[in-house]
């Protein structure tokens, strides 16, 4: 077997920046912490669109979760969400960033040893696409060089016409693009467009760095059987979330196939992973069939992947305000509900 020393162990990515030690995610404090404590390759962070159409960082919808007061972002300004009124509870002093005010704090970061540090945007497909132009723009407002960006920021996508849409109208080209999903079929469709396109066009700079999918996904034969080959052949990088435990990711696939983990626990990880001579990263474990936990998390993936994410999922099954109502829809409104998308 080979040497778990001789490998690279995966990258760590601090989920929402840094949320160890009750940080609030999202806020300049937590991506402060993610950097100063060197225990984060790449921060994971979420965009909304405002009603005016400025692009701040927040992972809901709605202020109401983290923030002293409930706004629908979409409907409130920019003035009225980033107000002194507006402050994540029991931190007055930390309000809501912008992209701009995020991505000034990672030029400043630039006489330090930081530019191996990236930026991964989950950018929701309940938005506009237009956030992909005004995310683009801020960029090159702020720096007007495309190649500082592109070693820098990572662009999350969750369909496969967002995808397109950002290839076709040029933003996409030589960055990092990360298909985040639940669904196993959205990154095959991708990987199928991208064959395509290069077939059409050999000199064709269209390419799917990455696919980040929750951890759980990779115990379904679906990922191991359709999608892991997949990502194997095409040089496709596999990321994997929330992992906030070890064990999580001890099954079917070997550390050592994983670029990075998306974790709540950086520094956590970080000192594990430096000691990776106490983890075999080409091992393999046996399943845990007594863990009450995995199994419960197994099942929900499995019944998400059988049926929610398929033609039984996506069916109709009333329209309802001009809206056709699926199993599919319903499932997403209740996990923006419950704040996991």
């Amino acid at each position: 077997m080979t040497n778990s020393t001789t490998i690279t162990p995966p990258l760590i990515m601090g989920h929402r920046g840094f949320k160890e030690n009750e940080t609030p995610e999202n806020s300049l404090l937590a991506f402060k912490k993610a950097y100063q404590t060197g225990s984060v390759d790449i921060i994971e962070t979420d965009v909304q669109l405002t009603s005016d159409g400025e692009v701040i960082i927040c992972h809901d919808g709605t202020t109401g979760r983290m923030y002293s007061k409930d706004l629908i972002i979409s409907q409130t300004s920019l003035e009225d969400i980033t107000s002194d009124t507006v402050h994540i509870r029991e931190h007055p002093t930390l309000k809501i960033l912008t992209l701009k005010q995020l991505l000034q704090w990672m030029i400043s970061l630039d006489d330090s040893n930081s530019s191996k540090l990236k930026l991964l945007l989950d950018i929701k497909f309940t938005l506009d696409k237009i956030v992909l132009i005004k995310i683009y723009r801020t960029m090159m407002d702020l720096k007007p060089n495309r190649e500082y960006w592109t070693s820098r920021i990572m662009f999350g996508i969750w369909n496969l016409d967002w995808f397109e849409f950002g290839y076709k109208s040029n933003i996409f080209n030589q960055f990092d693009v990360v298909n985040i999903t639940l669904n196993m079929s959205t990154p095959i469709q991708i990987i199928n467009y991208v064959q395509q396109e290069r077939n059409n066009n050999p000199h064709s700079s269209c390419k799917l760095f990455g696919v980040s999918i929750h951890f759980a996904s990779t115990w379904t034969d679906v990922f191991q059987k359709q999608l892991l080959p997949l990502l194997l052949a095409n040089n496709i990088k596999l990321i994997l979330w929330t992992v906030n435990e070890l064990k999580y990711i001890d099954y079917y696939v070997p550390k050592s196939v994983i670029y990075a983990i998306c974790t709540d626990k950086p520094l956590t990880f970080h000192n594990i992973l430096l000691k990776k001579e106490a983890i075999n990263l080409t091992e393999i474990k046996p399943w845990r069939y007594f863990d009450f936990k995995l199994n419960f998390i197994y099942w929900i993936y499995w019944f998400l992947t059988n049926y929610i994410f398929t033609d039984f999922g996506t069916k109709t099954l009333i329209s309802f305000r001009g809206n056709n109502v699926s199993i599919l829809s319903l499932f997403i409104a209740f996990c923006k509900a419950v704040h996991f998308l």
